[in-house]
């Protein structure tokens, strides 16, 4: 048994570097795409930063993830409310 959940979504993580430059190492970000095991669609997406919980950039992050992922799975970004 490998521990993994039966329905847990197929995934991908692309590492990003935001905001470097020169004189500053910028900021590590991650996203996590999320698949449908059954169709192959894109159904999440998960920003992830390696800052301080509570900032700002991870609080945006978070909200701009949950948004994104309501729109791709064709439910209202605002409610999560199901569009008819």
């Amino acid at each position: 048994m490998s521990g993994r959940t039966a329905n847990r979504l197929k995934a991908e993580n692309v590492a990003f570097t935001i905001g470097e430059t020169e004189s500053h190492k910028g900021h590590p970000l991650i996203v996590n795409f999320g698949y449908d095991p059954k169709t192959g669609r894109l159904v999440e997406v998960a920003f992830c930063e390696a800052g301080k919980c509570g900032h700002g950039l991870h609080l945006l992050l978070a909200e701009l993830g949950i948004k994104t992922s309501r729109a791709l799975q064709g439910r209202d970004p605002e409610t999560g409310a199901a569009l008819s």
